[in-house]
């Protein structure tokens, strides 16, 4: 056992010998187990300095170098043994490589053919001279037949010439007057266009031209449109006061089921929804009582609830529904006093009423980049037709003018009749041009 090539010198042996001894004593003494004398010294006496961890730790690493110390074993002594392993596996991976490439070999001759073949043609192509094929002239002829103003060439193009005639002067040139004329006339009338793209003109509608707009008027004896015209409002409708307290109640439960301790204080009764002044107990937060919203909603089954600050109280404002809801009439608030005497301004909007139901207007002139946007079925067509009707009961003519686009041809045709209107009602009109395999559409 001590003797050998690679054998260590006998006093290595005999060190690692007693520490391999010591050490494996120490550590059945400390894993519970009989260790003698020895191991219950070793263990003992370094758990004293060290813990019983720090001697776990201390005691292992001792047995290992021990055990390398009374045997041959190195750790390049090991892993030689996978020399021979490492070595097949990449015999295998280089013989998998090379089957790999032989099988994909024609598919990659094939593609550098493909690629070649490709090139060859580009490289003829580009040593062709630039030729005018028969699509782009008739691309010239067609905007040359619809007006086209801008050139179609970078230089200007020669004016053509016809052959005069004469018989003193069979030479004779003489000049044509309209060549657009002529080409026009060139071009087939059966001839299908194609499209390149669709872009908008804003082009004055045909009806705009008409004397009335282009004339001074006179206004003096204009009168404004009375509100006879407009469809009265329908009787208000009366909130049954029990179910309203009812409501009141009902929330006063519901928020305290959720540990948010408040009541309700006041009652504010609108056409639309009815405003519950509720007011939390001392320490709730505010927070608490808007996160509600979902939970009040299945509670009241509501459509939607909405929470919010009441400015100038300590009160929180829950927005509920009504159960019966009213229409707001334009005619009842431009007969409000205060679209007739208490707004001056010639831009005065009508625009309904509050949540309070208290008419409620505003001055266009303080909001000039006025946007009105929305969902479908949010209103906006309403409140464009209530914006211009506003405007129309409150000014003559020669006071306020209007230009109108309208794209869509939808909105705006009632008012083309009108004598505030600065010019014809205008029409987006698109130019159509071409494209090869579409065929001619109008966005």
């Amino acid at each position: 056992m001590f003797s050998g090539k690679y054998a260590r010198p006998a006093f290595l042996r005999v060190a690692g010998f007693i520490f391999f001894v010591i050490s494996l004593a120490g550590l059945t003494t400390l894993f519970g187990g009989y260790g003698a004398i020895v191991g219950e010294a070793a263990a003992q006496g370094t758990a004293y300095f060290i813990s019983r961890i720090g001697a776990g730790i201390l005691l292992f690493a001792v047995f290992i170098s021990s055990f390398l110390l009374i045997t041959n074993f190195t750790l390049g002594g090991f892993l030689g043994h996978f020399d021979v392993a490492w070595e097949n596996i990449r015999i295998r991976i280089d013989e998998w490589r090379d089957k790999r490439r032989a099988e994909r070999t024609p598919e990659i001759d094939a593609a550098k053919m493909r690629a070649d073949k490709r090139r060859e043609k580009r490289e003829i192509a580009e040593s062709l001279p630039p030729t005018i094929s028969v699509g782009d002239i008739e691309a010239m002829a067609a905007a040359a037949a619809v007006g086209r103003s801008e050139p179609l060439f970078d230089e200007e193009p020669s004016i053509p010439t016809i052959d005069g005639g004469s018989e003193e002067n069979p030479y004779e040139t003489l000049k044509v007057e309209n060549p657009l004329t002529e080409i026009d006339e060139a071009v087939p009338k059966t001839r299908k266009t194609r499209i390149v793209e669709e872009t908008p003109e804003i082009i004055e509608d045909e009806a705009s031209d008409e004397a009335p707009f282009a004339t001074q008027q006179n206004f003096d004896n204009y009168k404004l449109p009375t509100t006879d015209m407009l469809t009265p409002p329908a009787a208000k409708i009366e909130q049954d006061e029990k179910e309203l307290l009812a409501i009141a109640k009902e929330l006063a439960v519901k928020t305290g089921e959720f540990n948010v301790g408040g009541r309700v204080v006041n009652i504010s009764k609108g056409p639309v929804v009815t405003t519950y002044e509720f007011k939390p107990d001392a320490g709730v937060k505010y927070s608490r009582v808007t996160g509600l919203v979902d939970d009040l909603c299945l509670a009241l089954k509501a459509e939607s609830i909405r929470i919010d600050r009441i400015p100038g109280k300590a009160y929180v404002g829950i927005e509920v529904p009504n159960s019966k809801r009213e229409t707001i009439f334009l005619r009842d608030v431009i007969e409000s006093p205060k679209f007739g005497k208490e707004s001056p301004s010639l831009l005065t909007l009508a625009l309904g009423k509050t949540i309070d139901g208290v008419n409620y207007v505003a001055d266009l002139a303080k909001m000039p980049h006025l946007l009105i946007a929305g969902a479908t079925g949010a209103g906006k067509s309403v409140g464009v037709n209530t914006l211009v009707m506003s405007i129309l009961y409150k000014a003559r003519p020669d006071e306020v003018k209007f230009i109108m686009v309208d794209p869509k041809r939808l909105e705006l045709g009632l008012y083309a009749d009108i004598p505030h209107l600065a010019t014809g009602l205008r029409r987006a009109k698109h130019r159509r041009l071409q494209r090869r395999g579409k065929t001619p559409q109008r966005a």
